[in-house]
């Protein structure tokens, strides 16, 4: 796994699946992002679910995912109740101002509730 400033992430899953799923992970298999109404979930190639990511991250991937970025997500590690998984950005939109997905720079728009 190498780390590129601003194009991956490494990212502890939360609410993950029972123990005996997680157990028979292996590492570096590759997951889908599935976006849900808040969260998005991480599942495996059959559908399994895996885990979710945290609510801000969530936020930011579901803003990207519409504004055309992709990702491709893998296994780091797993035990017995938390998963890491390694997130990469494939694609960007080809506008002059798309920036890396994780940068600090971009700012994500937030919905005011009214």
């Amino acid at each position: 796994f190498i780390e590129e400033s601003g194009l991956t992430k490494t990212v502890f899953l939360i609410k993950v699946a029972s123990r005996e799923l997680l157990l028979s992970l292996c590492c570096k298999e590759i997951f889908y992002l599935t976006p849900k109404s808040r969260l998005i979930s991480v599942t495996s190639a059959d559908g399994t679910y895996i885990g979710s990511f945290p609510d801000d991250l969530s936020l930011r991937l579901k803003w990207l995912l519409t504004h055309g970025y992709s990702y491709t997500v893998c296994l780091k590690n797993a035990s017995d109740n938390s998963v890491c998984v390694f997130l990469r950005e494939l694609k960007r939109p080809t506008r002059k101002t798309a920036l890396p997905s994780f940068s600090k720079a971009l700012k994500i728009p937030v919905k005011s509730s009214k």
